[in-house]
């Protein structure tokens, strides 16, 4: 898969290689580790303000702190939003990316998703400030305890940083729920310290939970409602749907939000998006399961 998708990389097989990348790595229970060259992080806050700043010079406009009260439709096509101060906006498409909000959005258009996707905890906690020693973001994919966890230079020029850890789990708790749980923080530790044992002293400073949205599959929901390129899906023509990313929606925001604007433009699905329609196939499934 990688090599078809161009994607560097090598193996990982003596302890030094694996002690280079992850420092104080008990090696004698990893199988195999790969490094990725060219993989790298950003900060999502910082990248989505630079995102609206170009899309303003390209002549898009922002409405912040306003709410989508309801969504107007005609002759089942969309025609326009209400806002919760009453303004009403016509237009020809609406997307629904509000992420863990989503059913309700979908709601308004009387589109009921909850018969095939759900709302999950997803938790992560964060480490007391250590000097900065490790740099790669270290994926597990042990079969009891996978995790990953990376230590984060949150600060400009800083000598020091938090390591910022998560995992998903095989049963998640769904449904809205974002109290801290003492079963994450045993669950996360126990994770890490099968890797790196010397991490066994390191403070916890504290711990949170945000929601993921997800259907059995693992494949997002990107692409269309209504009467669309010949075939009829649910829901009214013009909305759309950019959810259930289950964590990966920063990393794939520009290449979705290129895939929608093409269809829309078009008048046919992109090839990119072509599988994650509310028409999904039932025997497919996320590449990474």
């Amino acid at each position: 898969m990688w090599d078809e998708g161009r994607v560097p990389y090598r193996y990982l097989t003596t302890e030094s290689d694996l002690a280079h990348y992850v420092p104080g790595i008990d090696a004698s229970k990893v199988k195999l580790g790969v490094f990725f060259e060219e993989a790298g992080g950003a900060n999502p806050f910082l990248a989505t303000y630079r995102f609206a700043d170009d899309a303003r010079k390209m002549g898009a406009e922002f409405i912040v702190g306003r709410e989508v009260a309801d969504i107007r439709v005609q002759d089942n096509r969309v025609r326009g939003v209400v806002l919760n101060d009453g303004t009403l906006i016509e237009c020809e498409h609406v997307v629904n990316c509000a992420g863990a909000f989503a059913f309700r959005v979908s709601g308004m258009i009387g589109l009921d998703l909850t018969d095939r996707f759900w709302i999950e905890r997803h938790g992560s906690m964060i480490t007391e400030k250590l000097p900065f020693w490790m740099d790669a973001l270290v994926v597990s994919y042990h079969p009891t305890l996978s995790g990953y966890w990376q230590q984060k230079r949150m600060e400009k020029d800083a000598i020091e940083g938090e390591i910022v850890a998560c995992y998903s789990p095989d049963r998640p708790w769904h449904g809205y729920n974002t109290k801290s749980h003492v079963e994450f923080m045993s669950r996360m530790a126990r994770s890490m310290l099968e890797v790196q044992p010397g991490l066994a002293e390191v403070g916890l400073v504290r711990h949170a939970a945000h929601h993921y949205v997800g259907r059995v599959s693992g494949i997002p929901l990107i692409g269309p409602c209504g009467e669309f390129d010949g075939r009829r899906l649910p829901g009214p023509t013009g909305f759309w749907h950019n959810i259930a990313k289950k964590g990966h929606g920063f990393m794939c925001a520009p290449g979705d939000g290129y895939a929608l604007a093409w269809s829309m433009v078009n008048g046919e699905l992109h090839p990119w998006i072509s599988e994650c329609t509310l028409e999904e196939d039932p025997s497919t499934i996320e590449t990474m399961k």
